[in-house]
């Protein structure tokens, strides 16, 4: 073996050791083979095409670069585009062998053929191991896109190396004599621009500082301004070769962060296109204009105005809704508002319904494009509104004038995030963020990472207060305050529900720890099973009963949410009334049925056949005697009065030891809101036991209440 290999083998082995000590992060410690495996199958399209572009760089090298030269000499001469780049630059690479000193050449020789070769191999491998999925493909992927940009230059563009040219000993050479000759075994003399030497480093820069290990961003910083000194100084590479080097790592950085990070990929998906937009645009017009059109035939001293995401440019490329809104005078009558926008929607959509806010709208579609048409009255100060609709246009208009056209990438990337999780819409339904709480939330934090950041490290629910505007408002208890910019009384997050609160910082926390394209995709759970659910919920070791009853007909979501929410609520705290420990209450809207049916997990179904019943203290004759003459005689006392620790109790029959019985002879007094106890009465409330709800119907209510996994977990 050669002495300089023996350097290599040793500086490797040595840089090894220190790279476990300081940059490794502990978990790749502890994998086992069956881990390595699984990450290797991972990512086995990249790795296999890292090494299909080293093994076509060997063949590069040796078969295809002699007959390139020998064309290219031809027309720019032996030594390519040299001569030119010397002459650009003054002479200043290949002045370098002037400084040169032997402490000085030993020193950069050792960073560019053991520092650089170790990185080389070692910088992919880390990421590799470190298994964070879009850090892993750009650190995989970036040396092909470099090898391959850079490729027609070294072919077709050849540029002889400093100290070919000048004719002076290599410095390599001088420090590991006889490595030249492996070292232009897997390269040539005229590879020279771009510096791939310079553009590793600087990809490795790049990507190092886009990824969470600290400790390694001061090593690749030091390692490409370095680098970029070290091919000038030891005369390997022209400063052409260095420009074109940082040049083709820039472009390289670029490609693959398009290709593999989770928010340009989905940018691509959502963004609307401009053929799209030129689309939109002209039903938008037309829609418009034949609403117009109709007020001018009516006479009506009506305006109108698009609001909502296409007005504020942050729609999503396959959630089209033009939001219209006819603006009448205050002093418009409000059922004459209501008739005049009923009358033009219908005249203008070809298929529309009847949908209520404060006041009936219209909806329908027109050439594929969801149209809502509402009326409202036109005010100037959110003080002036009559009608709850009457502000929209105010938002708009406050979004378009504040938000910068940069930042709508960042509403869509919010909304699509919020989608993906399952949190997006005001609906009762829902209880998620609104599109207008996006757009204000990016107004307040500038871009979607800052917001995942500060919804994860800052904010606590019923404790978190957000303005754009100074000024005095009330206090809202709800997770989430977000003061309406152009309302200082109404809270723009009242929507959002505790649970979708929580889930979406759950989910900031784990994006921001390793971001990926699930959390954008929504995914539907599949329900498990009817014996994996059983097995499930035998094993938590609790009771359950259930409550079925018919959905009221014509009821809408907005309003049989609430009401449902109420109802659980509400069984929940008679049930405790009743002496059960209730651990959970929730329930499922099943519309192919027309059922709205409430569950509730108890501690134990079947409480013990007798209670103690706590009576007076002893010390009061008056109550305690009210207690005896009470109790004393009931059929139901199997045991006392009696008095222990100053107290009077006596040990009674439960009325109803199980909680199927309480519920079908008394549930009919839970108030499960207006219209569902309405239904409950006139209907019948059926009262089901753990096995009756154990039915297909119920599978996908009980796979969302017993998954463990996190929505893009799935």
């Amino acid at each position: 073996m050669e002495r300089w290999m023996l350097w290599f083998l040793a500086g490797n082995l040595s840089l090894i050791a220190l790279a476990l000590i300081f940059i490794v992060p502990r978990k790749v410690m502890r994998y086992r083979l069956s881990d390595l495996w699984r990450i290797v199958a991972k990512y086995r399209f990249y790795i296999a095409l890292l090494l299909a572009i080293m093994a076509f760089h060997i063949f590069e090298v040796r078969v295809l670069d002699a007959p390139a030269s020998a064309l290219m000499s031809g027309i720019l001469g032996d030594d390519g585009l040299a001569p030119l780049f010397h002459y650009m630059e003054n002479g200043l690479a290949a002045s370098m062998s002037s400084y040169w000193s032997m402490p000085a050449v030993v020193f950069f020789v050792s960073f560019y053929f053991l520092f650089h070769l170790f990185l080389l191999w070692f910088i992919p491998l880390l990421f590799l191991l470190n298994n964070k999925t879009w850090h892993t493909r750009m650190a995989l992927l970036a040396y092909p896109v470099m090898y391959a940009m850079s490729l027609p230059f070294y072919l077709f563009l050849p540029v002889t190396n400093v100290y070919t040219y000048r004719g002076i000993p290599s410095p390599v050479e001088m420090v590991f004599p006889g490595v030249e000759k492996f070292y232009y075994s897997v390269t040539t003399v005229d590879n020279c621009f771009p510096s791939l030497h310079v553009g590793v480093a600087f990809v490795i820069l790049g990507i190092v500082l886009l990824s969470d290990n600290r400790r390694l961003k001061p090593i690749a910083i030091a390692y490409a301004i370095l680098m970029s000194v070290t091919v000038i100084f030891l005369s390997i590479h022209w400063v052409m070769d260095v420009l074109g080097g940082i040049a083709v790592a820039a472009a390289t950085l670029a490609i693959c962060y398009a290709l593999t990070n989770p928010k340009s990929r989905i940018l691509r998906m959502i963004r609307p296109t401009r053929r799209g937009e030129k689309l939109l645009r002209g039903v938008c017009a037309e829609v418009d204009g034949a609403v117009n059109a109709e007020i001018t035939a009516r006479g009506l001293p009506a305006k109108t105005v698009v609001v909502g995401s296409i007005a504020k440019k942050t729609h999503l490329r396959d959630s089209l809704d033009l939001d219209l809104f006819l603006q009448f005078p205050k002093e418009t009558p409000r059922e004459k508002l209501g008739e005049w926008g009923i009358d033009i929607g219908k005249t203008v959509l070809p298929a529309w319904e009847l949908r209520y806010a404060e006041h009936p709208y219209v909806a329908g579609s027109y050439k594929g494009l969801e149209v809502d048409i509402v009326p409202c009255y036109e005010i100037e100060h959110s003080m002036e509104r009559i009608s709850a609709v009457d502000r929209t246009p105010l938002h708009t208009h406050y979004v378009r004038t504040h938000l910068r056209k940069g930042q709508r990438d960042e509403v869509r990337l919010l909304k699509q995030f919020l989608k993906g999780i399952g949190a997006y819409g005001a609906e009762t339904s829902i209880g998620g963020f609104s599109g207008y709480l996006c757009e204000l939330l990016i107004l307040r934090y500038g871009s979607f990472d800052r917001l995942l950041a500060a919804a994860s490290l800052e904010w606590t629910a019923h404790s978190t207060t957000i303005k754009l505007v100074d000024g005095a408002s009330p206090d809202f208890d709800d997770p989430l305050t977000f003061i309406d910019p152009v309302d200082p009384n109404r809270n723009v997050a009242a929507a959002l529900s505790e649970y979708n609160f929580e889930l979406f910082r759950r989910a900031a926390a784990a994006y921001l720890t390793e971001p990926a394209l699930d959390f954008f995709l929504p995914k539907s759970l599949e329900p498990w099973p009817l014996e994996t659910i059983r097995d499930s919920l035998s094993e938590r070791g609790t009771g359950f009963v259930g409550a079925r009853m018919a959905k009221p007909e014509g009821i809408v979501s907005d309003t049989l949410y609430p009401q449902a929410r109420k109802g659980a609520r509400n069984l929940s705290t008679f049930l405790e009334n009743h002496g059960f420990e209730v651990a959970a209450c929730d329930f499922h809207v099943d519309d192919t049925r027309g059922e709205v049916t409430f569950v509730a997990e108890l501690a134990t179904a079947c409480l013990p056949e007798t209670k103690i019943h706590e009576g007076p203290p002893s010390k009061t004759k008056a109550h305690a005697e009210r207690f005896f003459a009470r109790w004393e005689n009931d059929p139901r006392t199997v045991g006392g009065p009696y008095e222990k620790g100053g107290r009077y109790y006596v040990e009674v029959m439960r009325e109803y030891p199980c909680a199927k019985g309480l519920l079908d002879n008394k549930g009919g007094e839970i108030n499960f809101g207006k219209n569902l106890r309405q239904e409950a009465r006139e209907r019948g409330l059926e009262i089901l036991d753990l096995q009756e709800l154990l039915e297909e119907r119920y599978a996908s209510f009980w796979t969302r209440i017993l998954e463990k996994k996190e929505v893009w977990e799935f």
